[in-house]
This record gives C-alpha cells, sequence and structure tokens, in this order.
C-alpha cells in the first residue's frame, strides 16, 4: 500500500447557491468573474478553502466578499469534482444553498468579482465552470427542501401570511398554490390535501397573519 503522501490532492473550493423570490419570481445570485478563467463569466459566489477553514465558513466568507451579503443561512447539498470542472486543475467544490428575505438582499461586489447580480433563476446568463449543473442540482433540491422541510421560512419576514408562503411555493414549485390548500404554516410543509382545510384554517388568526415562526434548520 503506497504511504498517503503519495496520492494526489484535489484543490477545494466552496460555492453559495443563494436565492430569492422578488414580485413572484425566484430569483439566484451571480457575481461576474474579474479573473480568469472565464472572465468576465457569471458563475456562483465561491472560491478555495483556506487552510485550517471549515467549508461552511469559507463559503459564508466567500459569499460576504463577492456579494457583500451576511449573516445567509447555508447548507451543503452535494460536491462537485468531475475531471476538468476547472482548467486550473483538479478541483472538487462543494455547493450550498440558501435565501434570503425580503430587505436583505442588497449586494455590493468585492473581492475578485466585478459586479453582483440577481437574475431569474429559470433563465440565467450562461454560467462558468459547470455551475449550470450545480444551479439545476440547487433548484432541484430546493423544491425538495421546500415541500418535505420548513426551507420556505427562509425567503419570508418573520411575520408572514399564509398567502406569502402560498407564494414561496408558487415561485419554487413553478405552478400556482393557493393559500387556502396551505399545509403546516408554522412548518412551512407542503401543500394539504382539502380534507384538512378545516384544521389549518384553525391554526391562524382572524387577520390571517401568523406569529414569528422559528428558524428553520
Amino acid at each position: 500500500m503506497r504511504p498517503k503522501t503519495e496520492f494526489p490532492k484535489p484543490s477545494l473550493t466552496a460555492d453559495a447557491a443563494v436565492f430569492r423570490i422578488e414580485r413572484g419570481r425566484l430569483e439566484v445570485l451571480l457575481v461576474r468573474r474579474a479573473n480568469e478563467p472565464f472572465k468576465g463569466a457569471w458563475a456562483f459566489p465561491g472560491g478555495f478553502v483556506e487552510k485550517d477553514e471549515p467549508i461552511a465558513r469559507a463559503a459564508s466568507r466567500e459569499l460576504f466578499e463577492e456579494t457583500g451579503l451576511k449573516g445567509v443561512q447555508l447548507s451543503q447539498f452535494h460536491s462537485f469534482g468531475d475531471p476538468g470542472r476547472d482548467p486550473r486543475g483538479w478541483t472538487v467544490t462543494v455547493a450550498h444553498i440558501g435565501a434570503v428575505r425580503p430587505g436583505r438582499d442588497k449586494t455590493k461586489a468585492g473581492d475578485d468579482a466585478q459586479s453582483a447580480k440577481w437574475f431569474d433563476a429559470a433563465n440565467p446568463p450562461r454560467l462558468a465552470f459547470d455551475h449550470a449543473d450545480i444551479l439545476n442540482a440547487a433548484l432541484n433540491r430546493l423544491k425538495g427542501a421546500v415541500l418535505v422541510g420548513g426551507f420556505g421560512l427562509r425567503f419570508l419576514p418573520a411575520d408572514y401570511t399564509a398567502a406569502d408562503l402560498a407564494g414561496v411555493f408558487s415561485a419554487v414549485l413553478g405552478r400556482r398554490v393557493d393559500p387556502s390548500a396551505m399545509g403546516s404554516v408554522a412548518g412551512g410543509g407542503p401543500p394539504s390535501r382539502p380534507g384538512n382545510r378545516k384544521r389549518r384554517r384553525s391554526g391562524l388568526r382572524k387577520t390571517g397573519r401568523k406569529r414569528a415562526a422559528p428558524e428553520p434548520g
């Protein structure tokens, strides 16, 4: 058996796929690269993980340095490491997914990003590296996370309505979801079946506005 030092080692990067909902449309945050490779192309905020740096911290750091966004809850969802994905050499990236609430989506480009901009997630520009694959995977993961967990609440302010939550489902799933069909509103779960409407409505105030819910994990 060869010593461990003889095995080739890839470089490690962290990328952040961050989404928002603007006027009922799902949008993704991208940065224009200032340096080669793919200078001038759009890509996810991200970069190399520093020595002894946790991967999650690297993703948050790169997101802040390149876009100015801070305090975004990021979750790892997949790794990408196919040979040739980065012309600089063998590089594995750990992709993260996150969402921002209204009023917390103001960006300011920095570090090695020429600019930072929100794009329609269904119609993005041509992306650098294999980031088109990462975007597709992130969109699939986002749909699943909204349907089975409380991820949808990350798009919403603390005081939200059933209509607000239905808007999140509609934007993410790409189809209209009626507020009256919403299921576990406090948990941000999937739309309920018609037979559950009586129980659903009992959990809402007369104004239709929910109390603040805890941040999802």
